[in-house]
């Protein structure tokens, strides 16, 4: 009995050795191409959120305020950011530190 058995586990290394050989081969083709393209959006979605980020703290840098708050800011003060900008310049500044502070927070 013992020597059916040894005599078959050449056989089986010989049939499974073809199937390895094919498999080293081609080392992309083991993972699914589904998993290539979900990767990609993935870095796609996160260079998107980085990139909205940056452009967001430039333009807050260039005018010191969101233009969606000028009104938020004409409401509150009662006086528009360019005639803030000229009174106390040192507010507008701070605001504008406070703005970055917040979206760098997130």
């Amino acid at each position: 009995m013992n020597r059916q058995s040894d005599e078959s586990k050449p056989e089986d290394m010989a049939q499974r050795e073809p199937a390895n050989r094919g498999a080293r081969k081609h080392p992309l083709n083991s993972q699914p191409r589904y998993l290539l393209v979900a990767w990609i959006l993935l870095l796609l979605l996160g260079a998107f959120f980085v990139f909205a980020s940056l452009s967001d703290l430039a333009a807050d840098a260039k005018t010191g305020l969101p233009s969606d708050h000028l009104e938020a800011f004409h409401t509150i003060v009662g006086m528009t950011w360019a005639s803030a900008q000229q009174s106390s310049p040192k507010l507008t500044q701070y605001v504008t530190l406070l703005q970055q502070l917040k979206k760098c927070s997130r």
